[in-house]
């Protein structure tokens, strides 16, 4: 279906209801970057718009199905599915709405058959696939074959999107008239000039207001008989029609009218025939719509080692070598044209996590600026990615849940308009999640506890902790705090994991490692930044 509201290309915005996580969540895991990233690998407006549309479900069933279909269309993938249009093609369609200002030009109806020629072609590729591709096959049985209308736009439009001459046999027959009148006109009129060339100042034959006439000398008006038609830029001349061809002016000209309101019928009953088959049209734009969706699938796919994540139990999350998408090298050139800014260039450390029902409660801790916190995004990105039906970037044996919600806080919530603190902002994220956690959700907290009181802070996230034990579902949480650790460490189905960090150097490795919880490393941190020496010592000797 076409859905979704775009802008230029790198705008999307997130629909209210998306069903498996709530905006602020799809926002803060940066489901929208990632969704106008996918977008620049389509080739029409249609494949965009369905891609910036796009939303995690929390059906297994629908995200499901387009899986199916990605698998089915690899064989369509040689030389491509769809391809690419010179203009947009969502305008087309609309010009075909009743409420539309203007009714689409003969090219623009040009447009539309190669829409049609499209969509008719990648039919009948999946018509012949063998074996056959059953979820495709079930995508195109309800469309229309709209061939005949397909030829009659092609025998009735030039490439210009002119009507053809020969586009009705009466339109054919009223051009042959015009031929053959003119022929004669042309004739006639230089047998006159050879009559009159002492007064006729040019030996051109000109047309004015669609009547063959002469050029007459203005000192010699009233000389020959006929009708003047104005005069020339100069002055020294008038444009004259000779009485002798005044008759079959009038006749080139009633065959001329006649030829012109024939093509004004072909084209009203051309743009009737596309009115009346409008939702069929419509129909086969969707298809386009979902087969340039694919296709970019498919080519993010290649382009960044991407695979369909494989189905696992409920509580049963396995990340092999995964790859967040907004630092993958290999999109650094596509997030510069879709987000304005290219980002990390440099390889990547790949992310390897697992959760499963009697460790499905990760605290991890680390270092300052060592991943935590991309970590967690990394996991609930993949797992909205894969509720979308998308492939993720990960290795093989990657699995991803079927998962009823997810609620993700990251960063600070604080909201001047609103009046809302850090911390305020925090604990309303907190509410959503503890109101969502179930044994089918995936809950990921950034920075629990922090924003007040360190004590307070362990406290309060500890008790969620525990009530999150209690309801069953994934968790991921980072924190900087050792009571939460040391909660974690202490509650059977919670483990802790650290962010690996060179022992000698200070530097962040990216690894996880699971374990005892490591440190923030905070000063080692602000050495590496360049903090004044004197300051780094002196929090050294307090500590």
């Amino acid at each position: 279906m076409i859905s979704g509201s775009t802008g230029p290309e790198g705008s999307s915005v997130p629909p209210e209801s998306p069903g498996l996580a709530s905006t602020a969540t799809l926002e803060a895991l940066e489901l929208p970057s990632f969704l106008r990233v996918l977008a620049t690998y389509c080739v029409t407006d249609l494949g965009r718009r369905e891609v910036l549309g796009s939303s995690p479900s929390g059906d297994p069933r629908e995200p499901e199905v387009r899986r199916r279909r990605f698998r089915e269309a690899r064989r369509l993938m040689r030389p491509s599915i769809v391809p690419s249009f010179q203009d947009p093609v969502g305008p087309l369609l609309e010009t075909l709405r009743p409420s539309s200002p203007h009714p689409p030009t003969g090219r623009e109806i040009l447009a539309l058959a190669s829409l049609l020629e499209a969509s008719r072609t990648a039919v009948r590729r999946i018509r012949e696939l063998d074996p056959p591709a059953e979820s495709l096959l079930e995508r195109v049985d309800p469309l229309t074959d709209l061939g005949p209308l397909i030829d009659k736009i092609r025998s009735s439009l030039d490439r210009r999107g002119e009507i053809r001459e020969d586009a009705t046999p009466e339109l054919s027959e009223l051009r042959s008239r015009i031929r053959r009148q003119r022929d004669r006109l042309y004739d006639r009129l230089r047998d006159l000039k050879r009559e009159h060339g002492d007064v006729l100042s040019e030996d051109t034959i000109p047309v004015r207001d669609g009547r063959l006439v002469l050029v007459l000398e203005a000192g010699a008006k009233g000389r020959i008989p006929g009708l003047v038609h104005g005069k020339s830029s100069s002055g020294r001349s008038f444009y004259f029609e000779p009485m002798p061809v005044v008759e079959a002016n009038n006749e080139l000209q009633e065959a001329s009218s006649a030829a012109e309101e024939e093509k004004r019928r072909i084209l009203r009953e051309l743009i009737g025939d596309l009115g009346d088959r409008r939702g069929e049209i419509e129909a086969h734009g969707e298809l386009l719509a979902e087969l340039d969706l694919l296709q970019a699938s498919h080519r993010f796919a290649e382009e960044t080692d991407a695979r369909l994540a494989d189905a696992s139990e409920e509580r049963e999350l396995e990340l092999v070598d995964a790859r967040h998408p907004l630092l993958d090298p290999s999109l650094a050139d596509r997030r510069e044209r879709a987000l304005g800014a290219a980002g990390h260039r440099e390889p990547v450390v790949p992310l390897s996590l697992s959760l499963e029902p009697k460790r499905r409660v990760l605290v991890i801790t680390g270092p300052n600026a060592g991943g935590k916190t991309v970590a967690l995004k990394t996991a609930g990105l993949l797992a909205l990615i894969h509720a979308c039906g998308f492939p993720v970037p990960a290795a093989a044996g990657t699995r991803i849940p079927p998962l009823s919600v997810v609620v993700g806080t990251v960063g600070d919530e604080q909201d001047l308009l609103a009046e809302r603190s850090t911390f305020s902002g925090r604990l309303l994220r907190l509410h959503e999640a503890w109101r969502a956690a179930a044994p089918r959700s995936l809950i990921l907290l950034d920075e629990l506890g922090s924003g007040t009181d360190p004590e307070e802070g362990a406290a309060l996230a500890g008790a969620l902790l525990e009530g999150l034990l209690e309801r069953g579902g994934l968790v991921v949480i980072t924190t900087h705090l050792t009571p939460v650790a040391a909660e974690a460490m202490d509650s059977p189905g919670a483990f802790c994991a650290a962010m690996e960090f060179d022992q000698e150097t200070g530097e962040p490795l990216f690894r996880l490692r699971p374990g005892a919880p490591g440190g923030s490393e905070a000063l080692a941190l602000a050495r590496r930044l360049g903090l004044d020496p004197s300051l780094v010592k002196a929090a050294e000797g307090r500590l």
